[in-house]
């Protein structure tokens, strides 16, 4: 099995470009405990340093949402000015193209 770096990256919605949430590639260890899960930690940062997210707004949303274990497929795209890009959908493990995500949703 491949195993990934925990490496958090923003996805967004390529219409309103608004933000739905982090990920990282891989199924991460995530637990409940905000301290001790490296998942949650790294996502935590990244939404405070990368995204400006106010500190009390994003521990509620972390307390709502917990991160889910799926797996994705990058597909090609085109957002609403013409240009290309990517977008991720959701795969069977194991299908072409699929990779494992640990995801936090932060939409609600």
């Amino acid at each position: 099995m491949k195993t990934y770096p925990l490496e958090i990256q923003a996805f967004v919605d390529t219409g309103s470009e608004e933000l739905l949430g982090v990920y990282s590639k891989g199924h991460h260890a995530a637990g409940c405990e905000l301290g001790g899960d490296p998942f949650l930690t790294a996502a935590r940062a990244h939404l405070l340093e990368q995204q400006g997210w106010d500190p009390e707004e994003l521990d509620a949303v972390l307390e709502a949402f917990g991160p889910s274990f799926e797996t994705w497929r990058c597909v090609p795209a085109r957002d609403p000015y013409g240009d290309r890009g990517t977008r991720f959908v959701p795969a069977k493990p194991g299908s072409r193209g699929s990779f494992p995500v640990t995801v936090l949703r932060v939409d609600s």
